[in-house]
């Protein structure tokens, strides 16, 4: 079978981005058993899987969750505050794609006041 319909798409430019972040994301998934006993180093590690897994919010949600955990733990209380109002406006995002009210807050960018 002739792949030129797939040549001439993007799909194989997508399919090399999504190789491209999974290996980042495992990546900084190894190095952080590495950085175990450097919290600042450990927490930006966090920082960028989370931000890896955009396109999967159920993964980025447990990301910002444990993100949130990390920094209650050093008692980085605004830092874990941070992580849970993201988590909530990502939540918004996801519930006014699926069925949106007048009074729901749209996303992320509803927070920028708080």
């Amino acid at each position: 079978e002739d792949d030129i319909d797939l040549k001439d798409s993007s799909f194989p430019d997508q399919v090399r981005d999504l190789v491209f972040n999974l290996h980042m994301i495992l990546s900084d998934t190894v190095k952080m058993k590495e950085f175990q006993e450097d919290p600042e180093m450990l927490l930006d590690l966090m920082y960028r899987i989370a931000k890896g897994y955009q396109t999967s919010p159920d993964l980025r949600l447990t990301w910002l969750e444990n993100m949130a955990e990390k920094h209650k733990e050093r008692r980085n209380w605004a830092e874990a505050a941070q992580c849970y109002t993201h988590a909530a406006g990502l939540v918004c995002e996801y519930l006014n794609m699926l069925e949106s009210r007048d009074y729901w807050p749209v996303g992320c960018v509803s927070f920028t006041n708080i």
